[in-house]
């Protein structure tokens, strides 16, 4: 049994893992690139496991910047944790991980972990691999109707248009009002990579535009098809703005979209923590409640303090600018 870093040749036999093993997410190669090694926050650290010269197992970390009372820690997020069918067992994922702990800690500035694992992953990481849980529930569907017959009244000074293109986006934002929460440092670059270069998915931005091309808030939407319903549904990927009646203008507005131009009725959001979108929502009734969301943290190098802070749900501003979940 090997455990090494992924080198670019081993991409192919990596691609062929996740479609044995969770056909519900084949990439390409265009895709792991950018996924993994095109972040503007870093490139990610990416490990497999090899039995017989055969790719067996693979988990990535991609770094990430959250600020945290008024300065930067280095946040990992897994993703892409795939293990063959044929050899699913506790001891090789418990060795994967565990030299994966064992890298990050010796080289890279990476303090703390977070992931979002789907529910078989999930009680492996909590009960064997020493992650603890901050946040689990399920996501909650909303009528887009529902929402919008409250939202009649939003009055839209400025002007609000789709942004189809990195060099029209000169954005302001007022960020977190609470600086002991943890929150996501978007930025320009990050933007460029995450929606306007992602090869895979289809994304719909918006702006709220003051002067022209500065913008007082944006907002990132995706349409998402859920094959267990059948059915088109929305989601709010992410929020930023200056103000809340900004906030309000660019929701009204993307859901309008949504619901008139792609004909969808309902959006699925996770409902934890204090980011914009999540407070708007708590202001109305959910129709249901579909799969569950996990949301997973492990400590490596936090002080008791930050890292008790990192646990609790109530700190994190967080939208999903990190990763499509859905």
């Amino acid at each position: 049994m090997k455990i090494e870093r992924v080198k670019l040749d081993d991409i192919e036999e990596i691609l062929e893992l996740f479609c044995v093993s969770d056909p519900r997410h084949i990439r390409n190669k265009l895709y792991y690139k950018w996924r993994n090694l095109k972040s503007p926050f870093g490139q990610a650290h990416s490990f497999i496991m090899k039995l017989d010269n055969r790719i067996i197992a693979h988990y990535s970390v991609l770094p990430l910047d959250f600020r945290y009372n008024n300065r930067i820690i280095k946040v990992g997020f897994g993703q892409q944790a795939v293990v063959h069918p044929k050899f699913r067992n506790l001891k090789h994922i418990y060795n994967l991980m565990n030299a994966i702990y064992d890298y990050l800690m010796e080289n890279s500035e990476i303090g703390f972990l977070i992931a979002f694992p789907n529910e078989n992953f999930y009680l492996v990481k909590e009960k064997v691999l020493g992650w603890k849980r901050i946040f689990r529930s399920t996501a909650k569907v909303y009528k887009i109707d529902d929402i919008l017959s409250k939202l009649s009244n939003v009055i839209i000074k400025g002007r609000i248009r789709k942004i189809d293109k990195l060099e029209s986006l000169n954005l302001r934002s007022r960020g977190v009002a609470n600086k002991n929460a943890i929150s996501f440092g978007v930025n320009k670059d990050y933007i460029k990579w995450r929606y306007f270069d992602n090869p895979e998915n289809f994304y719909i931005i918006f702006g709220y535009e003051s002067v022209e091309n500065t913008f007082d808030g944006v907002i990132f939407i995706k349409p998402y098809f859920d094959v267990n319903t059948n059915e088109l549904i929305g989601h709010l990927l992410g929020l930023e703005a200056v103000e809340y009646p900004v906030e309000l203008a660019l929701i009204h507005s993307a859901l309008k979209y949504l619901k008139e131009v792609l004909g969808i009725s309902k959006v699925v959001q996770w409902d934890f923590g204090i980011s914009p979108i999540v407070r708007f929502l708590s202001e109305y009734d959910y129709i249901e409640e579909r799969y569950y969301v996990n949301f997973l943290g492990k400590n490596l190098t936090l002080d008791e303090d930050t890292y008790e802070d990192f646990l609790n749900v109530e700190k994190w501003c967080l939208d999903m600018h990190i990763s499509d979940v859905y």
